[in-house]
């Protein structure tokens, strides 16, 4: 199926407790394995785009194609910009644009970016707007050139702290995107822990939603856990039909967190397969006609 797909991110089979990671061989392995249909590969720890690191994506690239797993997405560096830090931008700055080139080197289409947050500090939105367009509208026009789209996702903007105060609804990453003229990714933990209506956030977002990032929590902890789990409480249904609504077409991310577990192999493969089949169950609901 070319439209919504459900997909893994790389780092699913990634880092383990132990504290060794796995193979790219073997994380492609084992997410097709699991049913996946493709892959969001996360480049948190690419920091440049040389002979190497050419020579690893060619083999994920094959590798992933030998198993038809299509690259649906790339996750451009996870921390935060900080805009007013000079030091810190001479390291993050390189880092997004080799993550953009390893994206169009991949030959995909979307990478996802985190927008600048400031923490612990009461900015006002259009304060935060000039801000976040000031800093990225060099990497969207970089990746314009690249044929590569930025998404914008949702940040966890916590109810009872000023971590993230702007950027964590609809309605500001998706004006974002529209002076940016990029995309928006919708994370669906991020959300409730901001204690957000997600059908109603979600249709703002109908001409600017790519991607879903599909897990769940208690409405506190980003724990990234499969949808449904015991004590999660993320309104699946309420979702659902509003991606119905806007007739969503991206790909399914689910988006669980494994790094904290050991690296036996079963108990990641059964964890792993049931995110997979609760991604089937979100798929099933969206094209259902009722």
């Amino acid at each position: 199926m070319d439209r919504l797909r459900i997909i893994a991110p790389s780092r699913m089979h990634d880092y383990y407790s132990e504290g060794g990671r796995f193979s790219s061989g073997e994380m492609i392995e084992f997410l097709s394995g699991a049913g996946f249909e493709g892959i969001d590969v996360s480049l948190d720890s690419l920091t440049r785009l040389d002979g190497s690191d050419k020579a690893v994506l060619y083999n994920l690239k094959k590798k992933a194609a030998d198993k038809k797993l299509f690259l649906c997405a790339t996750h451009l560096p996870f921390y935060m910009p900080a805009p007013d830090s000079e030091g810190f931008n001479s390291k993050y700055i390189p880092e997004v644009k080799a993550g953009i080139d390893a994206t169009a080197y991949l030959g995909v289409r979307f990478a996802v970016i985190h927008p600048v947050a400031y923490y612990e500090s009461r900015k006002t939105l259009e304060e935060w707007i000039i801000k976040n367009v000031e800093f990225l509208s060099p990497l969207v026009e970089y990746a314009n050139a690249r044929g590569v789209k930025l998404l914008i996702e949702n940040m966890a903007g916590h109810r009872e702290r000023y971590d993230h105060l702007y950027g964590s609804k609809a309605s500001e990453i998706y004006l974002l995107a529209k002076i940016l003229g990029c995309g928006n990714c919708w994370d669906t933990g991020h959300a409730n822990i901001t204690g957000l209506n997600q059908g109603e956030e979600i249709l703002t977002l109908a001409d600017t939603l790519e991607l879903l990032h599909a897990h769940d929590n208690d409405g506190i902890h980003d724990d990234h856990r499969v949808p449904r789990d015991k004590d999660c409480t993320v309104n699946w249904c309420n979702i659902v039909a509003a991606l119905k609504n806007i007739e969503y077409i991206g790909a399914i991310e689910m988006e669980i967190r494994t790094g904290n577990l050991s690296r036996e192999i079963n108990y990641r493969r059964d964890l792993c397969k049931l995110a997979y089949r609760r991604g089937e169950q979100i798929r099933e609901n969206i094209l259902s006609r009722k």
